[in-house]
């Protein structure tokens, strides 16, 4: 999974703009940076459902 499907799938999961964002941010400072390559997949949780 690349980045942009991850994007596209992280909003279809109901995640936050901001919660995207912190993911991103620390994909790509963290794993990126250290020679890592990112798994996108495996940012992606199910949410809990709220009221």
């Amino acid at each position: 999974m690349g980045k942009e499907e991850f994007l596209e799938k992280a909003k279809e999961m109901g995640y936050t703009q901001e919660q995207i964002d912190l993911i991103v941010e620390d994909v790509e400072e963290n794993k990126i940076k250290l020679g890592l390559p990112p798994a996108w997949e495996m940012e992606l949780i199910e949410l809990p459902i709220s009221d």
